[in-house]
């Protein structure tokens, strides 16, 4: 038996730390533990907040490392000039992403540009006119080598938060972009998700409003909780819906 710990719980999904490496499992819940399978390892844990993960991104001479700690985003980033760290908090990430490849324009401008003096110079030079189609052709392949991907996820302050990838690591990077939105909806619903008949409803309302609007609860899921908040028929746990 291999215990691992578990990072969160969401729509039937759990990711635990196993062998040195994240992975993600199926599970079930008995008694607030975790039970899942990871390549024929029987998993059963307690399940824990959120602990530390890394990711660590390269891009030429750019190194980038996150972490998702239990309430925000650790960010450094080191050039071979500058050095930056900073937290983005929970409550500041968007939970939706987007996925794109870029590349940089000004080369590919040049490149044309000098197409079009080889062109126009090939009567009148023809050794610069084959010099200004080889100095094209650099540029344009490097333009295309160095296209940019990135998984970028919005906070709502303005910033993006940008996950660099090759065709070599983009699952993992898509996978831990998964983990940053997860981690960030469990924090917030397990802050302000929690019904209290006990204290001021007008907050509680508010807050349940607030998850709602950030789409970490549903429309359903919300009417449920504050159907229980006002002392209605009570017809769901506080959290997100299972499925089967």
């Amino acid at each position: 038996m291999v215990h691992c710990t578990c990072l969160q719980i969401h729509q039937m999904r759990c990711f635990a730390y196993c062998r040195n490496e994240w992975r993600r499992v199926s599970f079930r819940t008995i008694d607030n533990s975790c039970r899942g399978d990871i390549r024929g390892i029987y998993l059963r844990q307690t399940c824990q907040t959120v602990p530390l993960m890394k990711l660590s991104t390269k891009r030429f001479f750019t190194r980038q490392e996150i972490d998702i700690l239990r309430t925000s985003l650790k960010i450094e980033r080191k050039t071979a000039l500058d050095y930056v760290e900073f937290e983005i908090p929970f409550e500041n990430i968007h939970n939706k992403r987007r996925i794109q490849t870029s590349t940089n324009h000004n080369f590919v401008v040049l490149s044309i540009i000098l197409f079009l003096i080889g062109m126009f110079l090939i009567g009148a030079n023809p050794e610069l006119s084959a010099l200004a189609f080889l100095i094209g052709t650099f540029f344009l392949a490097f333009a295309l080598f160095a296209r940019k991907k990135t998984v970028t996820i919005s906070t709502y302050d303005g910033s993006n938060i940008e996950l660099p990838f090759t065709n070599k690591n983009k699952q993992d990077v898509l996978d831990f972009s998964t983990m940053i939105i997860e981690a960030s909806n469990q924090f917030l619903l397990n802050k302000y998700g929690r019904i209290d008949r006990g204290l001021p409803i007008d907050s509680q309302l508010s807050k349940l409003e607030f998850l709602r609007d950030r789409e970490i609860l549903s429309d359903e899921e919300y009417d449920n909780l504050k159907n229980q908040l006002l002392g209605r028929e009570h017809k769901s746990h506080l959290g997100f819906a299972r499925s089967q």
